[in-house]
């Protein structure tokens, strides 16, 4: 059985993303500058320098930048909350929460590499 244990993310700037993360998550990251890690409960954030990447795997293509296609998802108690402190932080310029019609209220944001990081929350029935 496969056990998920974290999202890679590769970069040309490892210490500045390893800080975005840092900031969003409140955590301190282990590592240097050629590879880091953020770990929170349920998820690890490998941060993974693109040229160290493209040395140890050179039969992958890594000269895109994000991914417009993969959000990296994040549940919470309550995303306008969550929306405030993100953005309170200035690492990012989220958009404004909305509800969708399946009942999760969510926004989105990207990190310094355009990674697309969504934060949800689920009404709540009376």
């Amino acid at each position: 059985m496969l056990e998920f244990t974290d999202v890679c993310l590769i970069t040309d700037n490892v210490p500045a993303l390893a800080e975005f993360y840092e900031k969003l998550f409140a955590v301190k990251a282990q590592g240097d500058d050629i590879h880091s890690y953020v770990s929170v409960p349920g998820l690890g954030v490998a941060i993974y320098d693109k040229n160290a990447a493209m040395r140890d795997r050179p039969e992958l293509d890594y000269s895109a930048r994000g991914n417009d296609r993969l959000h990296i998802g994040f549940n919470c108690e309550d995303a306008t909350k969550e929306y405030e402190r993100i953005k309170s932080l200035g690492i990012c310029v989220p958009t404004e929460p909305i509800v969708w019609p399946w009942g999760a209220k969510s926004f989105y944001f990207k990190d310094l590499d355009g990674n697309i990081i969504l934060v949800r929350s689920w009404e709540k029935e009376n």
